[in-house]
């Protein structure tokens, strides 16, 4: 399939969503871009255009770019983290940066749902 009709048909999927439904994608998207590093920013901004890449041995390579992979090196979160002192029975909430980086990582989580409970012995 060629890119136009690629284009074209997201376009006319787009086309079907409410204007309200199509802002709140659209800021969600620009959100997101605003908080990538400037490189991985650029690459994305030029996808489907022309590039010439060098190899090792000075060889150009021409050609569109329709994909890339990224490796985040850090990651950053905001975090609100309740730290329980057992010896006490409290709780202390925090609000929280926290930076780190992949290679101390061995999981990744994306919370789509919490819930608050009350402290009981159990815990």
């Amino acid at each position: 399939m060629l890119m136009s009709d690629v284009l074209d048909q997201k376009i006319n999927e787009l086309m079907q969503l409410d204007k309200k439904e199509l802002a709140q994608r659209l800021a969600l998207l620009e959100l997101k871009l605003e908080s990538i590093d400037p490189m991985t920013k650029f690459i994305i901004d030029n996808l489907f255009k022309p590039w010439r890449l060098i190899t090792r041995s000075n060889q150009p390579i021409l050609g569109v770019l329709l994909n890339a992979s990224f490796e985040p090196t850090e990651f950053i979160l905001w975090r609100e983290e309740d730290v329980k002192d057992y010896s006490k029975k409290e709780i202390t909430h925090e609000k929280k940066y926290t930076k780190i980086k992949p290679g101390y990582l061995i999981s990744m989580d994306v919370i789509e749902y919490k819930e608050k409970k009350e402290w009981t012995d159990e815990y």
